[in-house]
């Protein structure tokens, strides 16, 4: 799987809502007023995980974008070298 990359798109229509997309896959979810900042991305991007049937509780390495935020799986071993 790819960087997961989400966005806020504010209520126009159909309220405020978070998109989370990877490849070809996009999902939303309405905004999570309960949560904050990267959080409430955050959970858009696990709803996005649980539609590619990966696991909601994979572990996630998020950054901020100028307009949303940027996540990756944490399942990449990192060695140093001294081994």
């Amino acid at each position: 799987m790819d960087t997961i990359i989400t966005k806020y798109h504010g209520a126009a229509t159909k309220g405020a809502r978070i998109s989370a997309s990877v490849s070809t896959r996009r999902v939303y979810i309405p905004y999570p007023y309960d949560l904050d900042g990267w959080r409430a991305h955050a959970a858009a991007a696990r709803a996005l995980l649980k539609a590619v049937g990966l696991p909601e509780d994979t572990k996630l390495i998020v950054g901020e974008m100028t307009n949303g935020y940027a996540f990756i799986r944490a399942n990449l071993a990192i060695t140093t070298g001294s081994e």
